[in-house]
């Protein structure tokens, strides 16, 4: 199975940089959607959505950039990918629940740029195949 994933790695380049980005959204749209509609809300905004959305992003994010660490030796993906789980960790799990919402944003922010400069060095690296 691990050989299907890295035959088809671009695929989970794409899965995670879209889950981090809807992430992204979720966190910032949960004030708007909840204000206006608040039945939708408690069915989509739920913390178990978070956890999920946070740790599948991660789990892929983890799995490409050490993947692509072997190819462009390029730090800085794997250091915000640290960085985001360490501001999603403290706002889901040690801040009050007023100050959550700003360490899960940036949390997801970082996350998604993580995946766009890890994306970006993979393109650079990995130009002799088609994605």
């Amino acid at each position: 199975m691990i050989k299907k994933l890295k035959q088809h790695s671009h695929l989970l380049h794409k899965a995670g940089l879209w889950l981090s980005f809807l992430c992204l959204v979720h966190c910032l749209a949960t004030p708007f959607v909840l204000t206006l509609l608040p039945l939708v809300g408690e069915r989509f905004l739920t913390e178990t959505t978070e956890f999920y959305l946070i740790g599948l992003s991660l789990a892929i994010g983890l799995f490409l950039m050490v993947k692509d660490y072997n190819v462009h030796k390029n730090m800085i993906p794997l250091i915000l990918l640290s960085v985001s789980v360490v501001l999603n960790y403290t706002g889901l799990f040690l801040v009050s629940h007023e100050l959550e919402k700003y360490y899960v944003v940036s949390g997801a922010s970082v996350m998604a740029v993580s995946y766009v400069f890890n994306w970006w060095k993979h393109r650079t690296f990995c130009s002799d195949h088609a994605h």
